[in-house]
């Protein structure tokens, strides 16, 4: 949650937030992973204020899995 920010400016966000953690390289044993995220945003605003938490969160999940169908380690709003 991003209270009194922007789809725009959260895009950002989540962009910053998704490129650092892709650059992170995890040791499991001996091997070295990399890895990405996906992440799924929508926006609380005056057109859609009426829209419960769970109603929102589950707008945000279809978003995250549209991520990950579309090739993952990315954004989509």
């Amino acid at each position: 949650m991003l209270p009194e920010t922007t789809l725009v400016e959260a895009l950002v966000i989540a962009e910053r937030i998704r490129g650092k953690i892709s650059e992170l390289k995890c040791s499991i044993g001996t091997e070295v992973v990399s890895v990405t995220v996906s992440i799924g945003l929508v926006e609380w605003n005056y057109e859609n204020r009426s829209l419960s938490l769970e109603r929102l969160l589950q707008l945000a999940d279809e978003k995250l899995y549209r991520a990950k169908a579309m090739g993952r380690n990315q954004v989509v709003s």
